[in-house]
C-alpha cells in the first residue's frame, strides 16, 4: 500500500501567504501594477535578453554533453523501462506541451500581432514577421532545455539517491546541506508567478 502523500505546510502556506500579498495590490490597481510589470520585464529583455538568450543555448549544449559524455550510463529507475523511448518521449512531449500547444499555441501569433515585442508598432508588416518566428523560442529546443536542467537534478536525486521525495530540496540536500534546501522549494514553488499573472492582466 502506498503512502498517503504528505503536505509540506511550511512551503504550501509560505508561498499562499506571499500570492496573496503580491496579487493584493495589484487587484486594487490593475493598470499601475501593469505599467510596473511592464516595466520590469521592458528593462530586462532590454539590458538582459541577449544574456538569457546565451544561457539558452549554454544549457541545451551542455545537455548533449550530459547525453553523450562520461554520465550517459547513469539510469534513472530501477528495472526494465515499462514503455519503449520512443512511447517516452511521446509521453513527455504530450503531456507537458500538450497543455500549452492547446491554450497558447493557437493564438500566441495574434498575441504578437496585436502586441509585438520590443516595442514595435502593432499589426504593421514587422508586427507579422515577429509573430511568425517570436514563438519558435517558446516551444523550440531551448525551451526544452531549460524544462530538462530543472528536472534531472530532481530525478537523479530521487531514482539513483534514492531521495523520499521528488523535489528541489531533495536534489540540493548533498550539496547545501539538509535544513538550508527546504527554502529552494518555497522560491520555487512561486517563481513564474510574475510572468503568469502579468499575461492574466
Amino acid at each position: 500500500m502506498m503512502d498517503k502523500p504528505q503536505l509540506d505546510k511550511r512551503i504550501f502556506w509560505g508561498a499562499i501567504i506571499i500570492i496573496c500579498l503580491l496579487v493584493a495590490p495589484l487587484a486594487l490597481g490593475p493598470e499601475k501594477g501593469l505599467a510596473i510589470l511592464n516595466g520590469v520585464r521592458g528593462f530586462l529583455t532590454e539590458k538582459f535578453g541577449w544574456l538569457y538568450m546565451l544561457f539558452t543555448v549554454a544549457i541545451f549544449g551542455f545537455l548533449i554533453w550530459l547525453a553523450t559524455g562520461k554520465y550517459a550510463h547513469v539510469k534513472l529507475g530501477d528495472g526494465e523501462p515499462e514503455f519503449s523511448t520512443p512511447s517516452w518521449i511521446a509521453m513527455m512531449f504530450t503531456g507537458v506541451i500538450g497543455g500549452g500547444i492547446m491554450y497558447w499555441g493557437a493564438i500566441e501569433w495574434a498575441f504578437y500581432y496585436t502586441a509585438p515585442p520590443f516595442g514595435l508598432e502593432p499589426k504593421t508588416a514587422e508586427a507579422v514577421h515577429w509573430a511568425a518566428t517570436y514563438g519558435l523560442f517558446h516551444w523550440g529546443f531551448t525551451a526544452w532545455a531549460i524544462f530538462c536542467l530543472s528536472v534531472l537534478p530532481i530525478a537523479y536525486a530521487f531514482h539513483v539517491r534514492k531521495q523520499p521525495t521528488l523535489s528541489l530540496s531533495g536534489a540540493c540536500q548533498g550539496v547545501l546541506g539538509k535544513y538550508r534546501t527546504h527554502a529552494l522549494n518555497f522560491q520555487f514553488s512561486f517563481q513564474d508567478f510574475p510572468s503568469d499573472l502579468h499575461l492574466q492582466i
